[in-house]
């Protein structure tokens, strides 16, 4: 299971047409997301020989890669070390490290 997560802020408050633009940059998001990310993984994946889904989710990526892994019954989460650093990171943690904090099975963390 590819998984993409495009990560919302939630301390932003819209209106109503920041709504319906959001919505509308939402769904821009996952296309790209898919047609630029997961499907040539996809195909990657299958000249190898392995079948595998994708899934693009919106949120708090820690939260909803956890979520997933528990919805299909996952053995392990595989995650690669994001490159984020500054001040940031070091008061919020970085996503995967409350991804191994927190999921619900093992996380590997390849760098």
């Amino acid at each position: 299971m590819l998984v993409y997560v495009i990560e919302w802020s939630p301390y932003t408050f819209q209106s109503a047409e920041e709504n319906e633009q959001r919505h509308n940059r939402r769904e821009e998001e996952i296309h790209v997301a898919k047609s630029r990310v997961l499907d040539p993984m996809i195909k990657e994946l299958a000249a190898d020989g392995f079948k595998a889904e994708c899934k693009v989710r919106h949120g708090n990526a820690a939260e909803i890669l956890n979520a997933v892994a528990v919805e299909n019954h996952a053995e392990q989460i595989i995650i690669a070390r994001g490159s984020e650093g500054g001040i940031a990171s070091r008061f919020f943690g970085t996503v995967s490290v409350k991804l191994a904090t927190s999921a619900s099975v093992p996380v590997t963390i390849v760098s």
